[in-house]
């Protein structure tokens, strides 16, 4: 999940559409390790970003802040090491969301599943 982000990031590394993991927050601390995405540079401070969550949420951010997110809605993956599912191993999907701790994706093949995952059981 978490690629890169913190010290020496710019609220330009956050273009609006991009997604992130909020981290570090002290005084809302309820939103660290939240998925979000971009609205851009903030109204008013372009030093910060305007991030929206999935509840709906939005908070203007520090870059410092923001986790950059390696898998993103649309990524085409393959699932790999389940071991109680294992038969959806090497299947292919599209990554639709992020809900909870999984990633929504929907399967390929004759069953056209849709199915939620762990990050470190989807490979880009």
């Amino acid at each position: 999940r978490g690629a890169g982000g913190g010290a020496g990031m710019e609220a330009r590394d956050f273009p609006r559409g991009s997604h992130a993991q909020i981290t570090g927050l002290a005084a809302k601390p309820e939103f660290n390790e939240q998925h979000c995405a971009s609205l851009g540079p903030s109204p008013g401070n372009a030093e910060r970003v305007t991030v929206v969550t999935k509840t709906g949420a939005q908070l203007s951010l520090k870059p410092l802040n923001l986790r950059q997110s390696e898998l993103l809605p649309g990524n085409r993956v393959v699932v790999q090491g389940l071991t109680n599912a294992a038969k959806y191993n090497g299947q292919t999907g599209e990554v639709l969301s992020w809900q909870g701790d999984r990633w929504i994706v929907d399967l390929e093949g004759e069953t056209k599943e849709r199915k939620s995952f762990k990050s470190e059981n989807l490979v880009i």
